[in-house]
């Protein structure tokens, strides 16, 4: 069975993992002014795009938002994703791929998500997740072995956490390992997941227009996500041309909420913890 994942559980988990803790953040969100370092081949020409600076003194969750709330649109096209038809293939996943979304609700713009693969070490690889809103911004990192496998499914136990860091509005750093992440392991599942899904449909997306650009040849997906309590359905738009998670858009069934992606890159992502 095809597995996507994240698509609608993480759009409330955001807004629940910002309140964690709050994080002083040396950069926006986005990491320079000229936009994605190194897109894939375009079918058309595109134009600049205004990108809040990797430089700015901004440090607030709010100056995040409205510098993406500010963002204009990038006029890039993508060409046509591969078919996806069954498990995602995560083999290419490498440092340096990062992708950034805004959490829509009731129209507005209400949380900033950014992840990304930041370094690894020996056999781990080391995964950013940044969540911003109005009132919080947090940062996390975490070590994880076999991060193709944990990205791809929910309910895969291939995946193996070594570690977990969480930076605090001071700065100050905290490290979570051995049995002290047992605590710390809905929050760090749903950071790489978002939570179990389940797919209902698969069929051909066609084109989508979200802050990141054009996507050609998209895949639509219908699924039920679940996440303890809570569940939701909706649809989602994929195109393996975006590193990680390959959504593109995403919207609950009563169009409550909604998530789109605003930039993505494999080179230029600035860390949270740098």
């Amino acid at each position: 069975m095809f597995k996507l994942y994240r698509i609608l559980v993480i759009l409330s988990f955001s807004v629940s993992l910002s309140a964690c803790s709050s994080l002083d953040v040396a950069d926006m969100i986005l990491h320079s002014q000229t936009g994605q370092e190194n897109p894939p081949p375009q079918a058309s020409t595109p134009s600049s795009t205004s990108t809040p600076s990797s430089t700015s003194t901004s440090t607030s969750g709010a100056a995040v938002l409205t510098g993406v709330q500010n963002l204009t649109p990038s006029a890039k096209t993508y060409p046509a994703s591969a078919k996806v038809s069954g498990p995602q293939d995560f083999s290419a996943v490498k440092v340096g791929d990062w992708a950034v979304y805004k959490v829509l609700k009731g129209g507005q713009i209400s949380t900033v998500i950014k992840l990304a693969v930041v370094g690894k070490s020996d056999d781990a690889w080391i995964y950013e997740f940044d969540s911003y809103t109005q009132d919080h911004s947090t940062a996390m990192q975490m070590a994880v072995k076999n991060l193709n496998q944990a990205l791809g499914s929910a309910q895969d136990e291939g995946d193996k956490i070594l570690w977990m860091k969480i930076k605090d509005e001071q700065g100050k750093i905290t490290k979570f390992e051995g049995s002290m992440l047992g605590m710390m392991k809905n929050m760090s599942k749903a950071a790489l997941t978002g939570g179990s899904e389940y797919v209902s449909s698969v069929e051909k997306g066609g084109t989508v227009t979200v802050p990141a650009g054009t996507f050609l040849g998209t895949w639509k997906v219908s699924s039920h996500v679940s996440n303890g309590r809570t569940s939701e359905s909706g649809m989602a738009w994929v195109s393996t041309r975006v590193p990680l998670w390959h959504v593109v858009k995403s919207v609950s069934d009563n169009g409550s909420t909604s998530m789109e992606l605003v930039d993505f890159g494999t080179t230029g992502f600035v860390s949270a913890f740098d």
